[in-house]
């Protein structure tokens, strides 16, 4: 069960003398159940590249495959395959529209052909698990909630499919630190009970050192990095620099204690780097 492309590459107005080359011969794989944070500066690919994975794009070269079905084929099958791919894009917000909280969330599991007495459970699943409670809020207008909870509704509207992974495109821009927090409470709760392979496009470095398992790095239509956090962070500090990314204030921090003769390893979050400190020698 993955997300598979292969030789994907993707070009914007070809044929033309604006043709530009957005992706080149991507080979990628995601297993559902992981958790992969997608940086990259502006222009580096990053939408593209969720767009050939949800199926709204396809590549002028090579494949895109969910659990081996070619996205590219017609018939049923494909259209079946897509629905398990969710995507709630920047400020999604936007993409609310029902009177209700309840028919918002509704909408999606609707469309998928479940029972009347199926989309209620998943209107009752999906409200819990981004931790609202359903008798509060199923009858409230979406569009009067705070940021946060508008935030909630539509990745509720998206988990109440049922997709066995999700992309996330930068969840957290314009919250507040409290609905920030909120919400990836509410993510790596789905992350964790439900299996669900989660996809995060963020310019936000410490989103990433902080929730993903696994980061991808854009520059020029490639994948310049593909690895772990601290891999990234500590071995690639330099290159990060290079590709026009920031990283995070925790690895920032650790590297000047570093500096100052700390020995610290294996720095992984705020609370691997106070028990590194702690246990360390060569502090001056």
């Amino acid at each position: 069960m993955s997300i598979k492309l292969a030789d994907a590459t993707f070009t914007y107005m070809k044929g033309t003398p604006l043709a530009h080359t957005a992706l080149k011969n991507i080979n990628l794989e995601i297993q559902q159940g992981e958790f992969v944070a997608l940086v990259g500066h502006t222009g580096s690919g990053k939408s593209t590249l969720v767009q050939l994975m949800n199926g709204l794009l396809q590549p002028m070269k090579g494949s895109v495959c969910i659990d081996d079905i070619d996205l590219s084929i017609k018939g049923q099958i494909v259209r079946d395959t897509r629905k398990k791919m969710g995507i709630v894009f920047q400020y999604p917000e936007q993409q609310l529209f029902a009177e209700t909280v309840y028919e918002d969330v509704a909408f999606a599991p609707r469309n998928k052909g479940m029972t009347a007495d199926e989309v209620d459970k998943a209107v009752r699943s999906a409200l819990r698990f981004v931790g609202l409670d359903f008798d509060s809020f199923q009858g409230r207008n979406p569009l009067h909630l705070s940021g946060g909870q508008m935030r909630r509704v539509a990745i509720a509207g998206v988990v109440a499919m049922q997709p066995d992974y999700l992309i996330l495109d930068e969840p957290s821009a314009g919250l507040d630190p409290k609905g920030c927090k909120e919400l990836f409470k509410s993510i790596l709760s789905l992350h964790k009970e439900k299996g669900i392979g989660i996809i995060l496009v963020t310019h936000n470095m410490e989103e990433a050192a902080m929730y993903a398992k696994r980061i991808l790095v854009m520059d020029k239509g490639q994948i310049a990095f593909d690895g772990l956090p601290q891999e990234l962070f500590v071995e690639r500090r330099e290159q990060l620099l290079m590709w026009g990314m920031d990283e995070p204030e925790l690895y920032k921090l650790t590297n000047m204690l570093q500096k100052r003769g700390l020995q610290l390893t294996e720095i992984k979050d705020i609370n691997t780097l106070v028990s590194g400190i702690k246990k360390a020698k060569g502090w001056r």
